[in-house]
């Protein structure tokens, strides 16, 4: 599959012409919406599209992507990507505090794509939400 196949339906859903620059700061606010104010079935419903339109999986393929974009403001990747870390932190806690169903996805993330060890650890935040799940969920 080609790039552009994998991104156009996530140019679509924010209504965005392929190569848009403002790509992943629209997905920051998605995943930050999910986490802080969405109804558990709202969430549901995007954990059960396959597609991943906002990247909960394979995080580098979208950061690479956004990042050779025109118009991209290079400068601000590492907020943008510290700014999608603590959402994606804060919507795994809600995840885990939710329901057991999705445990697979939390640890797929978590071990498998090494996000507790890449981006939990970089802040105290993270860290103590990494603690919270643990708690929840036990090191396994």
């Amino acid at each position: 599959m080609k790039e552009s196949e994998i991104f156009e339906k996530v140019y679509a859903l924010f209504n965005l012409q392929y190569g848009d620059p403002r790509l992943l700061p629209y997905i920051i606010d998605s995943v930050n919406e999910l986490a802080v104010n969405a109804e558990w079935l709202t969430i549901e419903n995007y954990l059960k599209d396959n597609s991943d339109p906002l990247f909960l999986l394979n995080r580098a393929l979208l950061a690479a992507h956004c990042s050779r974009q025109k118009g991209f403001d290079a400068s601000k990747t590492d907020e943008l990507l510290n700014n999608w870390a603590d959402a994606l932190c804060q919507l795994l806690l809600k995840i885990v505090q939710t329901t057991k169903e999705y445990d697979y996805l939390v640890q797929q993330i978590l071990n498998y794509e090494d996000f507790l060890f890449y981006e939990m650890r970089w802040s105290l935040n993270r860290k103590q939400i990494a603690c919270q799940i643990y708690d929840l969920r036990g090191i396994d």
